[in-house]
């Protein structure tokens, strides 16, 4: 949930708290000296939350406690209980403290679950502030103990505190010898196992939870402790070790318990991994082990966790929180008589680095090492600075994951205090680096967004190689030297260098393994191949990288559309990755790709001694299963352009409107014939180049809104006085079906055996939605406003759409929709036959991004597909295949978009179309089960100025419908 409604509704809580409790808000109580009990009721206090321990309320739900453990915890309600249990193997002293609060609490241990007087074994609190409890000579055993408010019985003080328990531990080392073959030590002394052993793999580790310290020790040089937590949603992690000698984290996912997702530790100070963020929900093992495999007699390790993204509240009237989960003195809380809040997001929380806004506050960066950076709030800059002992090849290597933002680097050699400018690059779209050799010297390089109103989330890699000279082989008298050149593995150069550092010297891709032996070398080396792609359909190519296995490499695939940029690379970046270590022609790249030139760009952060490039073709041919010849009139008002020739591969006009001012182009079917229709203004409805003259209001029109069924085409539309209406082309578009459907915006319709069913949102119930079905008159199907209230911001330009199929006689209906209530993301309810409306899997697309310019297409309950502008950026497709939601969003579709369309034909064919908004012009693809194929053009099939295309296939053949510079057109692909 978002910050600012968190604090309104801790505060609306906080006061039926206070009520509920029998206070008058407005009337702090004070101890009575009449007799009555005294109460300790604060006035306005923010209400905490239940602590990551709930549910703790009862002895059977106490939570472990362990040695030298403290646990943040909260009284967050009335007459809350905290329950924890320790156990303990000798003989011992136990003292149990509270913290963190000016709330007077009360603790009592027992030694069972049988809370009684006689079972007692320790008490602490006097009613004047925190509690201590203390007992000596405790027995072995399991202890339980309750910790509560003082005033439990008669008043409500919530709050937060902070519950410790003293190292009870006690400390048995050893004289041992078991330590590795090889190691300088010996005779070490070896402590006790702690008290969450065994726990040296995974399937034995004990939970640690946020804001937990627990006390471990390692016990023999082989010893390894594991742990696991549990994040809920995206998060920022930070897991710090105090320790009498240094040891090693290791963090892994819950599917993967071998290759770690990221480390701490370097032998030289305490293990600390500070706040490694945007980890996603899901559980995760921590593996600790000495460093150097030296026993450790103590070590704590503490873990805290929170959401990656934060929003900053601001007020309209001030209003000022303090609020912490860690040990805070006091909570305050202060308000004006008005607490009226107005949120302003922060796309991306401040780093740890900060601050690091100038060169005097730069950060030392370390060769070798990924650091996560954000740029934010807007404007910030992050200044980093290294030095290079001797002359060096250095890269420096920023990637963000959203190419919307304008990353820019610049590098200064500081000289006695006086920076000067080395280079400075804009970059291309997720990445931008400096490769390029650097004398001895101290550096500084300044990162920041030349789009200042976003902020940014970036990873800043940098790398610094020597480069070793050349070994020249001296060559004998009787060493004959032959004319024949055999590639052979180089420590240097490549034979091919220096001409194919730009692109305009770029060597043909090879189409045979280890025909050409290649390097990147130095670091700063880039190689660039050229590859043609042949025939009329688009190719899928399989760029095969063959390397050693320690190579990572960078491959990037441009086309040549358009001008080269200014830092000489083509025009058009499509698609690009780092690949993993490669052997035996193990890693490769693949992207579709349709008939031109394209330019192949090879680089690495290091040397890479040799690797081979190669690439195979499989190029797909669609092949339709039958063949439907269709013949077109052309009506008076239809302008068929006769110079259009149709040739394979291509889109060609076959209808054109003839109004200037046109919308909402839509095309229709029913398997053996296509409608197209477009609206005009508020004026009229073009159905097939008929227009109807209809007062409507087309800024509230739907998607969906033309059907065509076995016999007549249908439309839907918004009154311009207000209401929904349909009609349909039996009566010749006389009269409206019914009265009205409704009143509200975007409807859309469905047609099953004659019956029309609408789906709109009904401004008459909070902009839910509801669906109606005609036959005498309009009918809610199922139940009526089954949504929550969905999205109208016209920004998001169509934020519902429905489509659906009879299945044996069964109708199923599927209508799509954005819930501003879950931050505008996109959902689908599904209506089965005689069952009601129901969820359809939650989110299509389980990530924080905003929905925009939807629609859905559906071949059945196995294959429902959707498509959505995300954050007004990413065209994205999800796929529910009958038990979850797939992503099929095509790496190629790296574009700014809206009003997209989509048709599945079959799991193997899917059509989608969208404006690509940087060009004005319409994009077209099809998905053929293996990937994504672009039809005709990566760069738009449309004349610039075009907006609402929709796509289909019918009886065979692709359809195309858009408005271009006011027109509707009508576009077949053959």
């Amino acid at each position: 949930m978002k910050k600012n409604l968190l604090i309104s509704a801790l505060i609306i809580f906080s006061f039926l708290i206070i009520y509920s409790c029998g206070k008058n808000p407005a009337s702090p109580s004070t101890p009575s000296d009449t007799g009555d009990s005294a109460t300790y009721t604060a006035t306005a206090t923010q209400t905490p939350l239940g602590d990551a321990y709930e549910e703790d309320d009862t002895p059977a739900q106490a939570k472990i406690i362990y040695s030298g453990q403290s646990q943040n915890k909260s009284m967050h309600a009335c007459y809350e209980n905290d329950w924890i249990k320790f156990t303990i193997t000798n003989t011992s002293d136990v003292t149990i403290t509270t913290s963190g609060t000016t709330y007077p609490t009360f603790i009592e241990g027992y030694n069972s679950t049988n809370i009684i007087p006689a079972n007692m074994v320790l008490a602490g609190g006097d009613g004047t502030g925190p509690a201590t409890a203390s007992v000596t000579d405790l027995a072995p055993g399991t202890y339980y103990v309750n910790v509560r408010a003082w005033n439990y019985e008669t008043g409500c003080d919530t709050f937060n505190y902070t519950v410790s328990i003293n190292d009870f531990a006690p400390e048995t080392p050893t004289e041992t010898n078991t330590v590795p073959a090889g190691t300088t030590f010996t005779n070490t002394p070896t402590p006790s196992a702690d008290i969450y052993e065994a726990d040296n793999a995974y399937t034995s580790a004990n939970e640690i939870t946020n804001g937990e310290t627990q006390t471990h020790s390692i016990h023999a040089w082989d010893d390894e402790d594991w742990m696991y937590f549990n994040l809920t949603e995206e998060s920022c992690v930070s897991i710090t070790t105090a320790d009498s000698n240094y040891c090693y984290i290791d963090v892994f996912e819950e599917a993967d318990t071998v290759n770690s997702s990221f480390t701490g530790g370097d032998g030289s100070t305490p293990a600390v991994i500070p706040d490694y963020c945007f980890v996603p929900a899901g559980k995760y093992y921590i593996k600790i082990r000495a460093f150097n495999y030296e026993p450790i007699t103590q070590y704590k390790i503490t873990i805290n966790f929170a959401p990656s993204i934060t929003e900053t509240p601001t007020e309209e009237e001030t209003a000022t929180y303090t609020y912490t989960t860690e040990e805070t003195a006091t909570d305050t809380y202060t308000e004006t008589p008005t607490d009226t809040q107005t949120n302003t997001p922060t796309p991306w929380p401040t780093d740890v680095y900060e601050d690091d806004n100038t060169s005097f506050t730069a950060r030392t960066i370390t060769s070798g090492i990924n650091e996560y950076h954000t740029l934010a709030p807007a404007g910030d800059e992050d200044w980093f600075k290294f030095t290079i002992p001797f002359y060096s090849s250095v890269t420096l290597f920023a990637q963000s994951d959203d190419q919307r933002y304008d990353l820019r680097m610049y590098l200064y050699r500081d000289y006695s205090g006086v920076l000067s400018d080395v280079a400075h690059v804009q970059g291309s779209e997720f990445e931008t680096y400096i490769i390029q050799p650097l004398d001895a010297g101290d550096y500084y390089l300044k990162m920041y967004d030349n789009d200042t109103a976003t902020g940014v989330f970036y990873n800043m890699h940098y790398v610094a190689v020597y480069d070793t000279p050349t070994i020249t082989e001296t060559i004998t008298p009787t060493v004959t030297i032959t004319a024949t050149v055999t590639p052979t593995k180089t420590l240097g150069p490549d034979i091919y260098e220096d001409g194919d550092d730009v692109y305009t010297g770029a060597n043909a891709a090879s189409s045979s393994p280890n025909s050409e032996i290649h390097s990147v070398y130095p670091a700063s080396d880039s190689d660039w191949f050229v590859y043609t792609v042949g025939g009329t359909y688009t190719s899928r190519i399989y760029f095969n990288v063959d390397g050693s296995q320690d190579d990572t490499i960078g491959i990037y695939v441009y086309d040549t559309e358009g001008a080269p940029t200014s830092g000489g690379y083509p025009d058009n970046y499509l698609s690009g990755a780092w690949l993993g270590g490669a052997n035996d022609n193990e890693t490769y790249f693949d992207t579709n790709l349709s008939a031109g030139t394209y330019y192949v760009k090879i680089i690495n952060s290091w040397p890479i001694h040799e690797y081979t490039l190669y690439h195979e073709e499989m190029t797909f041919t669609i092949t339709p299963t039958y063949s439907i010849t269709q013949t077109f009139s052309v009506t008076p008002t239809i302008t068929v352009t006769s110079t259009i020739t149709m040739t394979p591969g291509a889109w060609t006009a076959v209808a054109y409107g003839t109004p200037a001012v046109s919308q909402h182009a839509a095309l229709a079917s029913n398997g053996t014939d296509y409608s197209w229709g477009y609206t005009q203004s508020n004026s009229k409805i073009h159905i097939n180049g008929t227009g109807l003259d209809l007062s409507l209001e087309y800024t509230k029109m739907g998607k969906r809104w033309l059907a065509k069924s076995a016999a007549y085409d249908y439309i839907v539309y918004p009154f311009g006085a207000g209401g929904i209406y349909a009609r349909y082309s039996g009566d010749n578009w006389l009269s409206s079906l019914g009265i009205t459907v409704g009143n509200g915006s975007q409807p859309c319709i469905y047609i099953d055996n004659e019956t029309p069913y609408v789906a709109y949102i009904n401004s008459d119930a909070g902009n839910s939605v509801t669906v109606k079905s005609y036959a005498s008159s309009w009918t809610t199907y199922g139940s009526a406003n089954f949504t929550p209230p969905v999205s109208v911001d016209v920004a998001r330009l169509n934020t519902l759409s429905m489509d659906g199929y009879n299945d044996a006689g069964t109708l199923k209906l599927y209508v799509a929709y954005v819930d501003p209530n879950d931050e505008n993301r996109i959902h689908v309810k599904w209506k089965n036959g005689l069952s009601d409306w129901a969820d359809l899997g939650g989110v299509a697309y389980n990530y924080d991004v905003e929905a925009s310019s939807i629609d859905i297409s559906v071949i059945n309950d196995a294959a429902v597909y959707v498509i959505f502008t995300a954050n007004t950026y990413l065209p994205v497709v999800c796929r529910w295949n009958g038990s979850y939601w797939t992503d099929l969003t095509p790496s190629l579709f790296a574009c700014y978009s809206k009003h997209n369309s989509i048709h599945a034909v079959s799991e193997n064919e899917i059509y989608v179309s969208f404006i690509d908004t940087e060009k004005d012009k319409a994009i077209a693809a099809m998905y053929n089960g293996a990937g994504w194929i672009y039809l005709n053009s990566t760069s738009g099939y449309t004349s610039p100025l075009t907006e609402y295309p929709y796509i289909l296939k019918s009886a065979g053949s692709i359809y195309s419908g858009y408005i271009s510079n006011g027109f509707m057109g009508v576009y077949k692909y053959q």
